[in-house]
């Protein structure tokens, strides 16, 4: 007798994205989540069980798999998560997410750039330069260090225009 094969969360994550991006068979979708996620647990499958139950209209199951994914989510992965939020245009979702990250890792790079972000849409040019600054100097990989640089230039034009 021949066992099942075994696929990797990842695999399986993204037969159950597969099937959200493209709006079909979600309930297999919801499936292949499932089993990801029995596989090894982690923010991504859990991420992608929660926007299928909310494709599916299932608002509070989702909110109850969602919260559990923040819980288990990293710094890294919250930040990606709300910086891609910020690209839906869904900025209140992504600033909420800024904050646990800021109180999460408050001396931490991601920290401070969350931080960055939360006064820089309070409209706090100075406190969010300040916290890019804090960023650059604890920032250890020259390409981050770069990409923040970009942010404080940003940030220097914002704040000369609001003097």
């Amino acid at each position: 007798m021949r066992g099942r094969a075994q696929y990797s969360w990842e695999t399986l994550n993204e037969a159950a994205n597969f099937c959200l991006t493209h709006k079909t068979n979600l309930e297999d979708g919801l499936k292949w989540a499932d089993l990801s996620i029995q596989n090894e647990e982690r923010f991504e499958n859990l991420s992608t069980k929660a926007d299928l139950l909310q494709a599916m209209n299932r608002t509070d199951e989702a909110k109850k798999v969602r919260d559990h994914a923040m819980e288990v989510a990293s710094p890294i992965q919250l930040y990606s998560y709300a910086r891609g939020l910020q690209a839906q245009k869904r900025s209140d979702e992504a600033m909420a997410i800024f904050k646990t990250v800021a109180a999460k890792a408050p001396e931490t790079v991601l920290g401070h750039l969350a931080s960055a972000r939360l006064k820089s849409a309070a409209g706090d040019f100075d406190g969010a330069l300040a916290e890019a600054k804090a960023a650059e100097a604890a920032a250890t990989i020259d390409a981050q260090k770069q990409n923040i640089r970009i942010l404080i230039g940003r940030l220097q034009s914002k704040q000369d225009i609001n003097k």
